[in-house]
């Protein structure tokens, strides 16, 4: 290579390094203030963990919503079967204490009688069975004898000289299931005493004296 071709080289050289440098200057940017672009695909992936994250609440919300109408729905299935066999169970008790009440009559007209001894326990057994068939279908008796009147278990068929507002005699039985009233208890009730008391007469005896 000859000397002129290497001087000619280093001139096109210099004049090219002249001219990166003037277009520098004059757009002025400078390498460290460049700032760096956003990376697209940290984007996308926030985006995509946003929307799941939305999604998942969404359906355990309709889950627990589904879980409480589950068991909303089994109580009440299990409250309309038990409303049922209570009232399936109540008409067979009602069905029922017609001959309970024979039972009664029959056995209050033997004690009158005084009937056989032996035919007499025959009767007294099966009325206990029915009385405790009766419980054992959680049917309760109604006490009532010498009970002040409650009308929402007691029902009035006379009212008698005795005590005021207290049940003084029993007509006929009745039962319970629970708090529910089957059948009230028909009563006699007390009007007040018209028979004079024994203070009464002890004053009666001293003023004739």
């Amino acid at each position: 290579m000859t000397q002129d071709s290497e001087t000619d080289h280093t001139i096109v050289d210099r004049r090219a390094s002249s001219n990166m440098d003037a277009t520098s200057e004059s757009t002025g940017v400078n390498s460290e203030d460049v700032s760096p672009e956003e990376d697209p695909v940290e984007n996308s992936t926030s985006e995509l963990l946003d929307d799941l994250r939305e999604k998942s609440e969404k359906f355990e919300n309709n889950w627990k919503r589904a879980v409480a109408d589950l068991q909303n729905y089994k109580k009440r299935v299990e409250s309309e079967r038990s409303l049922q066999a209570q009232a399936a169970q109540i008409a067979l008790v009602i069905n029922l204490l017609p001959i309970c009440d024979d039972f009664d009559r029959a056995m209050e007209a033997v004690k009158n009688e005084g009937a056989d001894q032996s035919w007499f326990e025959g009767f007294e057994a099966i009325q206990r069975k029915l009385n405790g068939l009766l419980e054992a279908m959680g049917i309760m008796e109604i006490s009532a004898l010498g009970e002040p009147f409650d009308p929402e278990f007691h029902e009035a068929l006379a009212r008698q000289d005795g005590p005021e507002n207290i049940c003084i005699e029993v007509i006929q039985r009745g039962f319970k299931l629970g708090d529910r009233v089957i059948r009230p208890v028909q009563v006699i009730v007390g009007e007040g005493s018209s028979t004079p008391s024994a203070e009464d007469e002890k004053n009666t005896k001293i003023e004739e004296n």
